[in-house]
C-alpha cells in the first residue's frame, strides 16, 4: 500500500471550488429572504385590518346599528375590547415601531405611507352609515404604499 492511498482527503482545489458554489447559491437565496420579511409584516397587518373591520360590523349587528365608541390614541378600541369583539391590541406590523397601535381619525385611506400611526378610524354619522378602518401604509384598495 503506497503513502498516497492510506491518506485520503480534499485538495486545496477541491474546497475552494466548493465555497465558489456555496457563495454563489447564497447570493441567490439570501435576498429572497429579505422580500419574505416584507411579505409577512404586509399579510400580518393586512389579517388584524381584516379582523378589525369583521369585530366592527360583528358589533354593528349585535347592537342594531349602533357601532362602539372608538378614541383617539394609542390602542383603545374601546367596547370592542371590552366586550371580547377583540382578545388583543391590533398591531400594525408594517407601520412597526411605537406608533403600530396609535388609531387617528380620517376619513379615507392614507395617500401615503405613514410612521405616526398604526389604524385610521372614520366613525358612524356625519353622512356616513357605518364606520370604517383603514391600516397606515396601505392605500383605500388594502395594497402597501412604499416606506420610502
Amino acid at each position: 500500500m503506497s503513502y498516497r492511498s492510506m491518506h485520503r482527503g480534499f485538495t486545496l482545489v477541491e474546497i475552494l471550488i466548493v465555497v465558489v458554489i456555496l457563495g454563489i447559491l447564497s447570493a441567490i437565496v439570501v435576498p429572497q429572504f429579505s422580500h419574505a420579511t416584507q411579505d409577512s409584516k404586509e399579510q400580518a397587518t393586512l389579517s388584524q385590518l381584516r379582523h378589525l373591520r369583521n369585530a366592527v360590523a360583528v358589533y354593528g349587528l349585535q347592537h342594531n346599528n349602533h357601532f362602539p365608541d372608538i378614541s383617539e390614541g394609542e390602542a383603545t378600541w374601546g367596547a370592542l375590547q371590552d366586550l371580547g369583539y377583540l382578545k388583543a391590541h391590533p398591531i400594525n406590523n408594517y407601520v412597526g415601531g411605537p406608533n403600530a397601535k396609535v388609531i387617528i381619525f380620517g376619513d379615507a385611506a392614507p395617500e401615503a405611507w405613514s410612521a405616526d400611526y398604526g389604524w385610521i378610524y372614520r366613525p358612524a354619522g356625519e353622512g356616513f352609515a357605518a364606520p370604517e378602518v383603514w391600516a397606515a401604509g396601505f392605500d383605500a384598495e388594502d395594497k402597501p404604499l412604499s416606506p420610502e
